[in-house]
């Protein structure tokens, strides 16, 4: 797992792992494409980048675009956990109570009705 809910931590909320290398090199490997390959950032334009195109300036470049882009998502990552924690500590609380839970008791506890 890349992230994991630590109930311990200051806030409760999200810890990087040692689980999380293979995450990283998928998601900066995904950037990276986004960048060099479908022409999806204005700075790098349309044009498909490999190999020695990449070193020197332009590498520095993507180095630090890829990592911007890893950083803000993981921000928006850490905020979506944290607005979903009150409906994952209802859940939790209500399965430590419940042995069995249906649909309708399911959709009262994420309106915040239990």
């Amino acid at each position: 797992n890349c992230m994991s809910y630590d109930p311990l931590s200051g806030d409760g909320v999200v810890v990087l792992t040692t689980g999380a290398s293979g995450d990283l090199k998928n998601a900066t490997r995904l950037a990276r494409n986004m960048l060099t390959t479908y022409g999806m950032d204005d700075q790098f334009g349309l044009a498909s980048l490999s190999g020695k195109e990449l070193d020197g300036p332009l590498g520095e470049k993507l180095y630090n675009q890829v990592n911007a882009m890893l950083t803000q998502e993981l921000a928006n990552t850490v905020e979506i956990i944290r607005k979903g924690m009150p409906t994952m500590d209802r859940l939790v609380n209500a399965l430590m109570q419940e042995s069995h839970m249906d649909g309708p008791r399911m959709k009262e506890i994420f309106e915040g009705r239990s």
